[in-house]
């Protein structure tokens, strides 16, 4: 009997309309090792690196959660859409914003991934960067126009997340940016 993972994978329709094939599978395994020389060979056998597997996460999307700037760089050569997000209507520059990977957030940046997309949860790249604490990236995102008063499905700005989350850099960087003090959750 073939496990619920493999029978998802078979009835998997991407939003391109087209199903998961053998080479997006060699694509997102090639992301997990890391093997830059298999994502460009896959990528020339036709695999495209945001379609979704089963679980709702993409090649794209996985290369830029882990940083591998050299993997990115391919996917954005091959003109990837820089709008596709995950199951959890994550971007690439979320992920990398949340995990802190500041390479890959000023390159996504730079080829002018959308700063102010929000996910499942109403959240910013801003959001993740703040609640993570990770003041370099929120530095970046200021620079390049997050709003820095966005609020969450929870009403929850970046500041108001820094704050709960005890990041005082992260609080005292969007404070010096321009964040309200005044909003509420």
């Amino acid at each position: 009997m073939k496990s619920l993972k493999q029978r998802l994978k078979k009835q998997e329709i991407t939003t391109s309309g087209t199903e998961w094939g053998k080479y997006d599978e060699r694509l997102l395994r090639a992301v997990e090792n890391g093997d830059v020389d298999k994502v460009t060979a896959t990528l020339k056998k036709g695999a495209i690196p945001s379609r979704l597997d089963a679980d709702g996460s993409s090649a794209f999307h996985l290369a830029a959660c882990k940083g591998l700037i050299n993997i990115l760089n391919i996917f954005l050569g091959h003109g990837v859409n820089l709008h596709a997000t995950d199951a959890s209507g994550k971007t690439a520059l979320h992920l990398s914003a949340e995990e802190g990977h500041s390479a890959c957030v000023q390159r996504l940046l730079q080829c002018k991934s959308p700063v102010d997309s929000t996910d499942l949860q109403g959240r910013t790249a801003l959001h993740d960067a703040a609640y993570a604490g990770h003041s370099t990236i929120i530095k970046m995102l200021c620079d390049n126009g997050a709003s820095l008063n966005a609020v969450d499905a929870d009403g929850r700005s970046p500041l108001l997340l820094a704050a709960q989350k005890s990041h005082p850099r992260a609080c005292q960087l969007l404070l010096q940016c321009g964040a309200s003090i005044s909003l509420r959750d």
